[in-house]
């Protein structure tokens, strides 16, 4: 099958989520993107004890062809580097992109909203609905507690005390039960036009083909982006598939742009730990990548310096 077309991976991870939503991986898969072209590379040492004795270090070039979100991933490191070499530790990243980057996520809802995939108005209108039923919803537990409170303090006082206690919890409840549906309902509804969506709702087939392809013994990497194969594995959230293909020996070279100074695996193996860190890392589960213990001249840097 292989995927629908040649949409860059930050893209379709963008596409895939079905609501527009400009996740982490995107911005991960857009700098193993870069990479594969030539523009980054990545250098695995020996690191921290602490951070599980490695540490990846990312290191770029200059590059005048980038599209608008690849220029504001590249500033993002170039807004992380310390001193005059252009390198930068992943733990680093994993942190700062644990917050996400506007520069980077207004870039590429720019970019799809150009090729007619993206809709500012419904984006607009998502964050309308969330805003109003998260204050609704704030507003209705506010009148439960009020209520509940009034009704303990006011138990068994005359007059109509007790009875606005108890219609404020009751008011409340109802607005809660009202709103929450609504706040669900914006939540899932999605920034995409008709035709993004549509696109995206391919992109998730292909990646589902993908995992089942496999499990059997027919899996064509070619088929599958070629060398881009890493990049879509992050941005479709599919590091079990990549580490899968590693495993069954489909994936038996670790590519160009990475090195590694460490020989306690094999170097496609840490390649593959290196993909599952940077998913790991868009769900906030990163752990055992450190700093300290490499140095800019240590091993080779796959062609970026």
């Amino acid at each position: 099958m292989g995927f629908p077309d040649d949409t860059p991976p930050g893209l379709a991870g963008v596409l895939a989520t079905l609501r527009g939503d400009v996740e982490p991986s995107s911005l991960w898969a857009t700098l193993v993107d870069l990479a594969i072209r030539g523009v980054a590379s990545v250098h695995c040492c020996k690191g921290a004890l602490l951070s599980g004795g490695k540490e990846y270090l990312l290191r770029w070039n200059e590059s005048s062809s980038l599209a608008p979100w690849e220029q504001e991933a590249i500033a993002l490191l170039e807004g992380k580097r310390k001193g005059t070499e252009r390198e930068v530790s992943l733990l680093s990243l994993f942190q700062t992109l644990a917050f996400g980057s506007k520069g980077y996520r207004k870039a590429l809802e720019g970019s799809l909203e150009g090729a007619g995939l993206w809709s500012r108005e419904r984006e607009s209108q998502r964050k309308r609905v969330l805003l109003i039923s998260l204050l609704l919803l704030f507003l209705g537990l506010a009148a439960f507690v009020v209520g509940l409170i009034g009704a303990d303090a006011w138990l068994g006082l005359p007059g109509a005390r007790a009875a606005v206690a108890a219609l404020l919890a009751g008011a409340g409840v109802g607005a809660m039960v009202l709103f929450l549906p609504y706040l669900l309902v914006g939540a899932l509804s999605s920034s995409l036009t008709d035709q993004g969506y549509r696109r995206g709702l391919q992109w998730r087939a292909a990646a589902k083909a993908l995992k089942e392809e496999l499990k059997g013994e027919g899996f064509n990497v070619e088929r599958w982006g070629g060398d881009r194969f890493p990049a879509y594995s992050i941005a479709l959230n599919l590091t079990d598939a990549f580490q899968e293909a590693v495993k069954k020996g489909k994936i038996t070279a670790a590519p160009p742009w990475f090195s590694t100074a460490l020989a306690d695996k094999a170097e496609v193996v840490q390649f593959g730990a290196l993909i599952a860190l940077m998913t790991a890392s868009s769900t906030g589960s990163a752990a055992g990548v450190g700093g300290g213990g490499c140095s800019a001249a240590g091993g080779g840097s796959g062609g970026a310096g």
